[in-house]
């Protein structure tokens, strides 16, 4: 991993971006999940108007460096070993957890 990366687990449902050949790919982490958070640009936010702030000649977004670091929040995820493989929870297999759990029982994937 470099320096701008940290590789998480989600401790509980929260939305996170993937880095995709176009951009972003926002997606649903549930817990259990492992995912990298990466540095990105972000637009700066006006606090008092919530608009994006521009640039005055150009028009455009005015941008801010937001680090990996940054992003990472104890109240929803903690941090894993770099070799720990990405993992991502389908909303098939949440289902499934979620009525094993409610039956007493584990699912097959949830043994695999």
């Amino acid at each position: 991993m470099s320096e701008d990366t940290i590789r998480v687990r989600a401790t509980q449902d929260g939305h996170y971006p993937d880095k995709v050949h176009d951009g972003l790919d926002w997606k649903r982490r549930r817990p259990g999940d492992v995912f990298t958070l990466f540095a990105r640009e972000i637009p700066t936010i006006n606090v008092t108007t919530q608009q994006i702030e521009r640039d005055p000649v150009t028009n455009q977004p005015i941008m801010k460096h937001l680090s990996a670091q940054d992003q990472f929040s104890h109240n929803w995820m903690e941090r894993v070993d770099d070799y720990v493989p990405e993992s991502i929870t389908s909303a098939q297999e949440a289902i499934e957890k979620a009525n094993a759990e409610k039956n007493g029982r584990v699912s097959r994937r949830m043994v695999s």
